[in-house]
């Protein structure tokens, strides 16, 4: 049984990287899109998400096999920090929410559903300042 955990990170990453203003959105956050990222960002990579799928529970079991599951997905955006900080990670969730509650939520027939489950702001970094946002959806999927 193949686990779809994986292509789903891998359809979200490529979501946020049509975050552009071109595309419609206030932001060209999809400019610096990351899949957990380890490193700092520099200011000069601001705005920027990075994806993270931090963690899952299972649904149910079937035939004492775990098939459906619940995936935590966190789009962490990042502004540079400044006298907007606030403003600019708002209009990346803002982005952020359009991207995904406004898309496919079951990216690609990989998800049963997609629902928002909370955001949080705040600063990050040792070094460099920047300004956070971490948005937090929950996918419901079934193992294949």
């Amino acid at each position: 049984m193949s686990d779809n955990r994986d292509a789903i990170v891998d359809a979200i990453v490529a979501r946020m990287r049509q975050i552009r203003v071109t595309n419609g959105y206030l932001t060209d956050a999809g400019q610096h899109v990351f899949r957990w990222r380890s490193a700092d960002l520099s200011p000069a990579e601001c705005p920027a998400i990075d994806v993270r799928d931090p963690d899952r529970r299972p649904l149910g079991l079937y035939n004492s096999v775990v098939r459906d599951w619940e995936l935590a997905i966190e789009c962490c955006a990042f502004a540079s920090s400044g006298a907007d900080t606030d403003g600019a990670l708002n209009r990346i969730v803002g982005d952020i929410l359009k991207a995904v509650l406004d898309g496919d939520r079951t990216w690609g027939g990989l998800a049963i559903r997609t629902t928002f489950d909370n955001d949080k702001k705040g600063l990050d970094q040792r070094d460099v300042k920047v300004g956070v946002a971490v948005v937090r959806f929950l996918i419901q999927y079934r193992k294949q």
